[in-house]
Formats: C-alpha cells, sequence, structure tokens
C-alpha cells in the first residue's frame, strides 16, 4: 500500500497525535505544503474529506500500528 512508506506512516502518526501542519513540517524536516499534499493524497486514497476521518479511517484500518 503507498500510504505504508515509513515518511506517510508519520505524517499519519504526527496527525493523529493532533500536531498542526507546520508542526508536522517541522518534526518530519520538510515544508507545510509537503505535508499538506500528502495529507490530501491520504483524504483521495482513504476515501475521507476530513483530516479527523483521514485519522479514524488509517485507525480501523491498522496503519497507526508500528
Amino acid at each position: 500500500m503507498a500510504f505504508r512508506t515509513p515518511y506517510v506512516r508519520g505524517v499519519l502518526h504526527l496527525q493523529a497525535l493532533g500536531l498542526t501542519n507546520q508542526q508536522i513540517a517541522q518534526q518530519l524536516f520538510t515544508g507545510q505544503n509537503t505535508v499538506k499534499w500528502h495529507l490530501k493524497n491520504l483524504t483521495l486514497k482513504l476515501g475521507v474529506h476530513t483530516r479527523l476521518r483521514i485519522v479514524h479511517q488509517a485507525q480501523r484500518l491498522h496503519l497507526l500500528q508500528p
């Protein structure tokens, strides 16, 4: 699955912790636009429309487990 890369798992994990795009970008040493792009792709891949639903769907699919 494309969103099981370490980087995307990091975005998912930090999103689940409630971090903002800026905070996620700082943690992953990248830009906010990159984080936004990955989150937008996750909404499309997971078939959801909000950041909260990204987390719910990722939990349901066991994507947040180590």
